[in-house]
């Protein structure tokens, strides 16, 4: 199953440097950075919360994308979509 979460605040802003500091942002699974390791455990603990408080049963689960959403002009600075899929 395939779902989409969106999250603000700090977890947002470590997603959004993270796709500035690598092409493949909190997908780099190889070479991680100081800049994109805390995108990826946000975008991960972000699911997690997810599925644990909506009561979904997974076993694993799996970031397909983590994208920044413009919010300027808004009182939010940082809000980001995570896609994921479980299992």
């Amino acid at each position: 199953m395939f779902g989409t979460i969106t999250l603000t605040g700090i977890g947002a802003a470590q997603i959004e440097r993270a796709n500035h500091a690598s092409f493949y942002g909190v997908m780099k699974s190889f070479g991680n950075t100081s800049d994109t390791m805390p995108g990826r455990i946000a975008a991960e603990d972000a699911v997690r919360d997810h599925l644990e408080k909506s009561g979904i049963a997974w076993n694993s689960f799996w970031i397909v994308k983590a994208r920044t959403i413009d919010t300027s002009g808004t009182k939010t600075p940082y809000k980001a979509e995570i896609d994921f899929g479980w299992d």
